[in-house]
C-alpha cells in the first residue's frame, strides 16, 4: 500500500533562539518517520542554517518578522522542506542553484550557510512569491531510511 505524503507547517519569531527550538522540535516530529541519525541530524542542520540566514538577513534589527518552515514527507522517496520569511529576500528571484555552490573566502564571516545546505541536500531552489521568499529544498531518502509503518 502506497503511503500518502506528510505535511507538516510551523511558523516562529525570526529570532535564533525561537528558531532553534522549532528546528529541534521539527526533527523530533520527522524522527517518527526516518530512522537514520545521520539523515536526521542534516536536517537539524540544514533547517538551522536557513533559520540563521533568515534571523541575520531577511528583517532590519529593530523589526519583528517570521519565519515558517514547511516539512513534506514523502515515505519511501524524500523529504521536501520549504523555508520562509517575509523580509527582504535575494536580489535575484527566482533562484534555481546548482551545485556546487561555491565557499565563500576563509577571511569571510559570514556566507557558509547556503554552501553547508547546499552539499546535504538533492534539489536547491531559492524563490519569491507575493513578498514571501522561500528555501526549498530536497532530500531523496531510499527506503531503508523510513520507519517501517511509514
Amino acid at each position: 500500500m502506497k503511503q500518502q505524503p506528510v505535511k507538516f507547517t510551523f511558523c516562529t519569531r525570526a529570532e535564533a533562539q525561537a528558531c532553534r527550538a522549532l528546528v529541534k522540535g521539527i526533527v523530533q516530529v520527522v524522527s517518527q518517520w526516518i530512522v537514520r541519525q545521520q539523515l536526521l541530524d542534516d536536517l537539524d542542520l540544514l533547517l538551522t542554517e536557513a533559520c540563521a540566514n533568515a534571523v541575520r538577513h531577511a528583517y532590519p534589527p529593530d523589526s519583528l518578522g517570521c519565519v515558517e518552515i514547511a516539512v513534506k514527507l514523502l515515505p519511501g522517496k524524500a523529504v521536501v522542506c520549504s523555508i520562509s520569511d517575509w523580509g527582504e529576500g535575494f536580489r535575484q528571484c527566482p533562484l534555481d542553484l546548482q551545485k556546487p555552490i561555491p565557499l565563500c573566502p576563509p577571511e569571510a564571516e559570514s556566507g557558509r550557510g547556503l554552501y553547508i545546505i547546499s552539499n546535504l541536500v538533492d534539489k536547491f531552489a531559492i524563490l519569491q512569491k507575493d513578498n514571501k521568499n522561500t528555501l526549498r529544498v530536497t532530500i531523496n531518502l531510499g527506503s531503508e531510511a523510513w520507519a517501517a509503518s511509514a
